[in-house]
């Protein structure tokens, strides 16, 4: 590994390469389009499900929601997506 990056620190073409290569990934990964597509499938997933029983005396809302998301396996997908 030390050489592979010895290789990447050296040459100065290569390096600007593969910076242009992850700055085109990174902008069409993470684009408004595709990052507000996701959030709009989670809002409408979450929306199709009906709202889980709290009791507001003792839980927090949210950290209800996340453990209810987290059994369905519903917030590992949507985070995976996203990351």
């Amino acid at each position: 590994m030390a050489e592979a990056l010895a290789t990447i620190l050296l040459d100065g073409p290569m390096r600007s390469e593969m910076a242009e290569v992850m700055r085109r990934r990174v902008a069409s990964y993470y684009h408004k389009d595709r990052v507000t597509r996701i959030y709009e499938e989670l809002y409408a997933e979450m929306m199709a499900q009906p709202a889980p029983l709290i009791d507001l005396e003792h839980h927090d809302r949210s950290i209800v929601t996340i453990e209810a998301m987290t059994r369905r396996g519903t917030l590992s997908g949507v985070l995976g997506a996203i990351l």
